[in-house]
């Protein structure tokens, strides 16, 4: 497997804790920071001597550590493994002043992630958000005069008393934004957060599909065409560092609850932030056999819009796709399209994906691995 050329870096403190996310967080309140980039930044030791062409700050809430301390992370970053290509960092709209937005350029960002959700105020509240839609405006247009153009916002959709009409003022305001990317996510109710302790419902399928169709044929319709399930982009704004992620190549990682693929070893990072701090990282390793390897591979490119290379498949796995999987390939139809060298799911069936990996792939064998 080729050397990792993304890195992803886990800042894990959030000012609220919103009552949908399952992602590793505790409360910027606990008041770790300090001693946590000091632990991070001795982590990604293990990674001297390599080059990224990709740096991802993700959260929680990067955002909102203080100045030196995002200053200390990307200098210290950009030292030992160069200035990448795309560097990423997700901010909070209520965090982006003008100072934010002039540090954000100067340390080199050319790519802000921010976390809107929605632009409907009520709902903002209802999911414990601290800002509101005129203060994500005002984040992008700061953004904007610091020079950083590469702007994506992250939205939900399904969440509870939405309907049709806010998805589609959602999408009116992006489109009215002028944004080159954003990504719009189904709610998943995760155990252990506070929707899922609430009880609170999904929507039913149908009104799922009713919105992503929404969803899809409005920003194709802005210039901002579907690349992966849930992201979209006008051409050339597409995340270099998550198609990482989606083609199946290795990708480093540091920080808590964080996860990395080198070498065909998945580790995952402690949530355990005393353990971290006391430069115990690593909480579990798994190396990958070929068969696991592939059916990640599979799971993963088959989001995209493009698909895969039969043959960087053929490459990385010594078989032929064809006929490997020749009998899923007859019940699946036209579910699969092949041409000019590719494979992919046909871009109509696309959010039904999980449906078509379940008849692809053998999860049972592969130890019931699905997500």
């Amino acid at each position: 497997m080729r050397p990792p050329r993304s890195l992803y870096v886990h800042i894990p403190f959030c000012r609220r804790i919103c009552p949908y996310c399952d992602f590793p967080k505790l409360l910027a309140s606990t008041g770790f920071q300090e001693r946590y980039v000091s632990a991070l930044l001795n982590e990604d030791r293990n990674y001297q001597g390599l080059t990224f062409d990709t740096i991802y700050l993700g959260g929680g809430t990067p955002s909102c550590l203080a100045p030196d301390q995002l200053t200390a992370i990307v200098e210290t970053l950009i030292q030992r493994h160069g200035k990448p290509q795309e560097l990423t960092i997700e901010c909070n709209p209520e965090d982006v002043d003008d100072q934010l937005a002039q540090l954000l350029s100067s340390l080199g960002f050319n790519r802000i992630s921010l976390g809107v959700q929605t632009v409907d105020d009520v709902t903002l509240q209802r999911l414990g958000r601290n800002h509101t839609a005129r203060q994500a405006e005002e984040a992008i247009a700061r953004l904007r005069r610091a020079g950083i153009e590469n702007i994506s916002c992250d939205f939900i959709y399904g969440l509870p008393g939405e309907g049709e009409n806010q998805v589609q003022n959602d999408l009116d305001w992006v489109v009215r934004m002028g944004l080159p990317h954003a990504s719009f996510y189904s709610l998943q109710l995760e155990p252990h957060t506070a929707f899922f302790n609430a009880g609170v419902k999904e929507p039913s399928q149908d009104v799922f599909e009713r919105d992503y169709a929404l969803i899809c044929a409005r920003l194709a319709r802005a210039g901002l065409p579907r690349y992966e399930v849930s992201n979209f982009a006008r051409p050339g704004f597409e995340s270099r560092h998550n198609l990482c992620y989606w083609q199946g190549d290795a990708y480093a990682a540091i920080g808590y609850g964080a996860s990395s693929y080198v070498d065909g070893v998945r580790a995952v990072r402690t949530r355990d932030m005393a353990q971290y701090l006391a430069g115990n990282y690593i909480f579990e390793e798994q190396r990958e056999s070929l068969r696991e390897q592939e059916f990640d591979y599979l799971m993963c490119n088959l989001r995209l819009v493009k698909g895969f290379s039969l043959e960087d498949y053929t490459a990385r796995f010594q078989r032929d796709f064809r006929q490997a999987y020749a009998d899923k390939i007859k019940i699946l139809g036209d579910m699969l399209e092949f041409g000019h060298g590719r494979v992919r799911v046909c871009p109509r069936d696309l959010y039904i994906l999980d449906s078509i990996l379940v008849d692809l792939l053998d999860f049972e064998s592969i130890g019931g691995k699905e997500e």
